[in-house]
């Protein structure tokens, strides 16, 4: 079968899955702190309108929108949730969040605060839906991004590095290549003292 009509069977079928909500859709975002205690599992299920100029909000004139969200991790000024979107609306996950106090880091458009590595902090990390022609489940997992990890994480990680760096012991720096150094005369005289120094100052690393 030619690539073309591979392509021309599967579009329709993709195209039901996703209508349909037959598409499983998890995402990962850092959010900012909300101004309540969240539970670990909850739901938000606000109409969402998309105006004519593109913008999206929470409004009960708009369409039927769900999102789930878990909290995966509280941190002192962020949180880490797993954010499921049940419906398809524009900026669904985005908005939701910033309505409940929780905007997404990086998120200027919703009022998220920046973020330090100056990213939307919405990550796609799962993906699961039906093969369009064989009809077997798919899961499609994306890693999590290392800029969604704690910020202390990192501190203590670089932290340790420099410990092991201090504890390994010093290197000897390497002995000048050559012929061996006639040892020093017991005479000490200025003429012997003064044939010696020439040497030392070839000599790698030394410095007068």
């Amino acid at each position: 079968m030619s690539e073309g009509a591979m392509t021309s069977q599967a579009n329709p079928s993709l195209a039901r899955s996703f209508t349909g909500r037959e598409v499983g859709k998890t995402y990962v975002a850092l959010v900012a702190k909300p101004p309540i205690d969240w539970p670990a599992e909850f739901e938000i299920d606000t109409k969402v309108l998309v105006s004519a100029n593109g913008g999206v909000r929470v409004d009960q004139a708009g369409v039927e929108a769900l999102t789930r969200v878990r909290v995966i991790e509280r941190r002192p000024d962020q949180l880490l949730v797993e954010a499921r979107p049940m419906t398809g609306r524009k900026h669904q996950i985005r908005v939701h969040l910033a309505s409940v106090g929780a905007p997404v880091v990086g998120d200027a458009r919703y009022g998220g605060p920046s973020s330090d590595s100056r990213r939307l902090m919405l990550h796609a990390e799962r993906l699961e839906l039906d093969h369009p022609v064989t009809g077997k489940r798919l899961l499609i997992s994306s890693a999590r991004p290392d800029a969604f990890r704690d910020r202390k994480e990192f501190v203590s990680r670089a932290s340790g590095a420099r410990l092991l760096e201090s504890a390994r012991p010093p290197v000897k720096p390497p002995l000048p290549s050559g012929p061996r150094a006639a040892p020093p005369t017991r005479s000490g005289s200025r003429k012997e003292t003064a044939r010696r120094k020439p040497g030392l100052a070839g000599a790698r690393g030394f410095r007068r």
